[in-house]
């Protein structure tokens, strides 16, 4: 099965006890295979800036153990404000590049997983609440 990714929105305490499971669809996406890198090619790839190719500034929220097999981490929120003023078709060519030639995506799938980024970034700017990705093997 691979390891399950979920992207999602809300605060810092729901990222603390997020299981996988416990939010309304329309709050989240869930996807595997991915590994937190993905997170910083998607950022490079959606501004063009390859300097931008890190997570080091995606804060971790749970656990506080950097040993732990799941946790979540906080998206930037200047990189949340840029993706709410996103249209995804806007990035198709460089999330299709960067989908299908870093993650062995498909057209399609890359294009999903950006649509339902930029989707999450929008609900999470609306309702003044933070985008988080969080990862299970």
């Amino acid at each position: 099965m691979g390891i399950l990714f979920d992207f999602f929105i809300g605060d810092d305490a729901v990222a603390a006890a997020y299981d996988g499971s416990s939010l309304p669809a329309v709050d989240c996406a869930s996807y595997t295979g991915f590994t937190f890198d993905v997170l910083g090619g998607l950022r490079g790839a959606l501004t063009g800036d390859v300097a931008l190719h890190n997570v080091d500034d995606f804060e971790m929220i749970h656990p506080a153990d950097e040993d732990a097999e799941c946790f979540a981490v906080r998206f930037p929120p200047e990189f949340v404000a840029l993706l709410a003023e996103a249209e995804v078709a806007a990035f198709d060519r460089a999330v299709s590049e960067w989908g299908c030639d870093e993650l062995g995506l498909d057209e399609s799938d890359a294009a999903d997983l950006v649509a339902d980024v930029i989707r999450l970034a929008k609900r999470a700017h609306a309702k003044r609440k933070n985008l988080y990705a969080w990862n299970s093997p």
